[in-house]
């Protein structure tokens, strides 16, 4: 028989909430006090199902014919054999049952990294922030240094990132029981350093090889970068279901590329984040080959025909007349 036999309730994602343990079959289910497994469910009969063994010593369970019955991989079910991986639904509630010999699979491999905890990775994001907050002033300011300026825009900096990886500790600490703040706060300093490195070398490769398109679409980098962080800050928070969490930050992301793209579109006409590349590099760093004046007199004669036409689909014809007299 194997007894004990072991009742699990689970959530909706499977996950095990409660496992009730019972010594003997037959096990009744149901909302009532003389049940082994009382289930606090108003859609739940008195008297709701029953487990027990069948000719071929198998575990089964069966319908006492409640009102809602009893499904299975939503089919509804008057009885069924239980294998130990079958889940019932009763009700609102799901459970499955167990023998006490049932063997459970092998552990997997530790991929959370939890000697990475603690005040390390908290120090070691702080100083990137940090640091990348100082560089970002210095190379956007133009009058002296001022030492008020750069203690400023650091400490608004790190204060946003700490409100940030507070809310993700705060989610840590309510379903994943430990905050992990420093993991979470180094998350934040990762992304903004990939982010910051990803923006100076698609600008400099871009005047380099005249690549307009790395900076002209580096918002979808961005946003790819930010789904990806979140993705990390989830999957702190749970290790399970890992690859559905990146599945729907991937999504996301495609999602708000696509937004950003028809904004662009209906706002300037093109899909591009800026019409032209605005950082300006030393010309000895430009190494493209060089266009002649003839082929760029044919591109303006080109634009500027496209422009007319564009004019003449805007402007009244008599509009245009005057402009051109």
């Amino acid at each position: 028989m194997s007894a004990p036999f072991f009742v699990e309730l689970l959530n909706r994602n499977g996950e095990v909430e409660q496992r009730v343990r019972v010594e003997q079959l037959p096990i009744r289910i149901g909302r009532s006090y003389e049940n082994e497994v009382i289930l606090d469910d108003e859609h739940v009969a008195a008297r709701h199902a029953i487990v027990e063994e069948n000719a071929d010593g198998n575990l089964q369970i069966r319908d006492l014919d409640s009102r809602n019955g009893m499904s299975s991989q939503g089919r509804r079910q008057s009885q069924l054999e239980l294998t130990g991986y079958t889940v019932v639904r009763l009700g609102q509630s799901h459970l499955r049952v167990r023998r006490s010999n049932f063997e459970v699979e092998p552990e997997t491999v530790d991929t959370s990294n939890y000697q990475w905890e603690g005040w390390r990775p908290a120090l070691a994001g702080v100083a990137i922030i940090s640091t990348l907050t100082w560089v970002s002033t210095w190379l956007s300011q133009t009058d002296g240094f001022n030492l008020l300026v750069y203690l400023q825009a650091v400490i608004s900096v790190l204060l946003a990132a700490l409100l940030w990886s507070g809310i993700w500790a705060a989610a840590n600490r309510l379903f994943g029981r430990n905050p992990r703040f420093g993991r979470h706060l180094f998350i934040v300093a990762s992304a903004m350093l990939f982010l910051q490195a990803w923006n100076a070398l698609a600008s400099f490769l871009g005047f380099m090889f005249s690549w307009e398109w790395f900076t002209r679409y580096g918002s979808h980098i961005d946003i790819l970068v930010l789904a990806i962080a979140i993705y990390m800050h989830l999957s702190t928070i749970k290790r399970r279901y890992t690859r559905g969490l990146l599945m729907t930050s991937l999504f996301c992301s495609a999602l708000g590329s696509g937004l950003i793209l028809m904004t662009h579109q209906k706002n300037t006409g093109t899909f591009a984040d800026e019409l032209y590349m605005g950082d300006i590099f030393a010309p000895g760093l430009h190494i493209a080959h060089d266009e002649d004046v003839d082929h760029f007199a044919q591109a303006a004669d080109k634009l500027k025909s496209q422009v007319d036409k564009d004019r003449t689909k805007i402007l009244p014809p008599g509009e245009m007349q005057i402009e051109e007299d």
